[in-house]
């Protein structure tokens, strides 16, 4: 792991995806155990030159605290996932034989052509109106007939 100091001489680690010695997990710990608050544990580290946040202390101290804070942000990074969903497809992904394929197999699981053509027009974000869709499954039929 790697530290910086700061001109204060402070240790300062990245502001994301924060590592601190497991040391100071195991001590804060143990000085909650021993009666000691999360606030007064935060004053002991940055005696120490450790900047560690009020919400990590908890999360180290509390494990009632530690499984809301995971759920919180599983909850958060599924809302943002959602907001933000974009569908990856290989590089083949806007080839017309994809999309005919992608087509076939939505079809193959009796997905009505209504359906498939707002699909179509989500997933790949172009205009494959009920008019195509059907177009392509007649084609399909009567190549499968012949």
């Amino acid at each position: 792991m790697s530290t910086t100091q700061s001109s204060g001489g402070t240790r300062r680690f990245p502001s994301r995806g924060r590592r601190y010695p497991a040391a100071l997990a195991i001590e804060a710990r143990s000085l909650a155990d021993a009666g000691w608050t999360w606030w007064q544990i935060q004053q002991i580290f940055h005696k120490r030159e450790f900047e560690v946040s009020k919400d990590t202390i908890r999360k180290w101290i509390d494990p009632a605290h530690a499984e809301r804070r995971r759920e919180q942000t599983a909850q958060a990074n599924y809302r943002y996932n959602a907001a933000n969903a974009r569908f990856r497809f290989g590089a083949n992904a806007n080839a017309e034989p994809y999309k005919a394929a992608f087509v076939d197999a939505l079809r193959a699981q009796q997905v009505p052509a209504t359906s498939i053509a707002k699909v179509m027009r989500v997933v790949f974000d172009e205009p494959w109106d009920l008019r195509r869709v059907r177009q392509h499954l007649d084609a399909q039929a009567a190549e499968t007939t012949a």
